[in-house]
């Protein structure tokens, strides 16, 4: 009896470990697959082939030249995306970044919850947005109407019942020049980025309400320049923004700001700014600074600028 009673406890102990072996094997295989994945996505022949059949995919729909150097997913999870061009309608650039890597919250954006990115590295930009008129739209206006899916009615009552929900993380931005051109709104804008740190706690935009932890822009030049153009935007719905932040840090910034309407230009060169825990609620005129630094810094200001000298500083501007 005792014997047989041992052969059952050995029964019943192999068919535990043959358990174990078989959940063993079926880890050890997918950890394999896992592995080949990666070393497919990072080999010379995986990459050309992930990259051919993207670019054709997009060349096929847009009928403009796209190219990109390597695009991959990191060992920490990351989408890595290395020499991105990208050329408009008219032959000339719209994009080219020189590297890009993104953490992005593929659980919720499968799920239909948020989009964005958790964090953002992004070294090397030159874009080019540009809008001429109403009809055609902006440059990029291709790429929307290539990939735009077909929605219902329903679907979109139910995108505006629903605002996106954008998720913005950690951001840092170098090497970006950034050409923001609109003649319907009457913006001529270049945003010439050395670095740009950001920790972003809430973005939302239906509320316009923007909140960070950190915020600092070093090493740029800023131009903004608004023109007069016949547009009534006193009956917009669109709320002001309220951004707040524990501290917000510039860093040999250079700007020029004019309006035209307003007949205002300023001249800014800031080499050491800061403040901390700035609100700024421009919805309720709300305006909450503390412990302001500047130092080694020139603000020009000129109010009822003369309109025809206006063109006059915007052709130094150029030549400079």
């Amino acid at each position: 009896m005792e014997k047989s009673e041992n052969i059952e406890a050995t029964a019943a102990k192999k068919r535990k470990y043959r358990w174990f072996r078989r959940a063993l094997r079926v880890l050890l295989v997918m950890l394999l697959l896992l592995v080949l994945l990666v070393l497919f996505v990072r080999s010379p022949w995986g990459q050309h082939s992930i990259i051919n059949k993207a670019t054709n995919y997009v060349s096929n729909k847009t009928n403009t030249t796209i190219e990109i150097e390597k695009l991959f997913i990191t060992f920490n999870g990351n989408l890595q995306l290395n020499g991105l061009f990208l050329e408009d309608k008219k032959g000339d650039t719209l994009i080219y970044s020189k590297s890009l890597e993104a953490n992005i919250p593929l659980w919720k954006m499968i799920q239909g919850e948020a989009v964005g990115v958790d964090a953002l590295n992004w070294d090397g930009l030159r874009a080019n947005i540009i809008r001429e008129d109403s009809i055609s739209g902006y440059n990029f206006q291709f790429l929307i109407d290539a990939f735009a899916s077909t929605e219902t009615t329903e679907d979109i009552k139910n995108i505006v019942k629903n605002p996106l929900n954008l998720v913005i993380g950690n951001l840092k931005l170098s090497a970006i020049n950034l050409v923001f051109n609109d003649a319907v709104t009457g913006i001529d804008s270049r945003f010439q980025i050395g670095e740009f740190k950001a920790n972003m706690e809430t973005t939302d935009l239906e509320n316009m309400t923007f909140d960070a932890s950190q915020i600092e822009l070093s090493n740029s030049k800023i131009k903004f320049i608004q023109k007069t153009v016949a547009i009534d935007t006193a009956t917009s719905d669109s709320p002001l923004p309220k951004f707040s932040s524990e501290s917000l840090k510039l860093n040999n910034v250079v700007a020029h700001y004019e309006s035209q309407p307003d007949q205002i230009v300023a001249d800014v060169h800031i080499t050491e700014f800061s403040i901390e825990h700035p609100i700024i609620n421009l919805t309720d005129s709300d305006f909450n600074l503390e412990k302001i630094t500047l130092k080694d810094s020139k603000i020009s200001l000129t109010t009822e600028a003369q309109i025809n000298g206006i063109p006059q500083k915007i052709k130094n501007i150029k030549n400079e």
